[in-house]
């Protein structure tokens, strides 16, 4: 039996047009992307989420490498419709920057990054999602 670190629970009955409720009482208004509303959408809170995952797996990445240098990471995600399954998909582009860190170095940390981030390790070879080291 895997020990649980942390859980929360959102609840959801509104789809896209209103409101998420967490466990420990937050919520978020939610809507769609395709219309101009108030509000929070999936884009969004899954760039927030792998984004905020990446940076803190980075630095943790960084500071095992005696590292303490300034980084960036920046996380895109696009809805894109998908003709074959009449639907919608995700396509979900990382980058990430470390300051005076040439581009192998960075690609290094990037794929150590990977191999950490609980995030990335759930969106592992997915084909929507990619990867890239940057110049900081």
């Amino acid at each position: 039996m895997q020990r649980i670190l942390y859980r929360t629970i959102a609840i959801n009955n509104d789809g896209v047009n209103g409101t998420v409720f967490l466990d420990d009482g937050t919520k978020y208004i939610v809507s769609s992307p395709l219309k101009n509303e108030v509000g929070t959408n999936p884009e969004q809170l899954l760039a927030a989420s792998f984004s905020t995952c990446l940076s803190e797996t980075l630095r943790v990445v960084l500071l095992h490498s005696r590292k303490r240098n300034p980084y960036k990471v920046e996380v895109s995600v696009a809805l894109i419709a998908d003709e074959i399954e009449k639907g919608y998909q995700f396509l979900v582009h990382a980058k990430l920057a470390v300051k005076d860190v040439d581009l192998a170095e960075t690609a290094l940390f990037l794929a150590e990054t990977k191999k950490r981030c609980p995030v990335s390790r759930l969106l592992l070879d997915h084909k929507n999602v990619s990867y890239e080291a940057v110049l900081y």
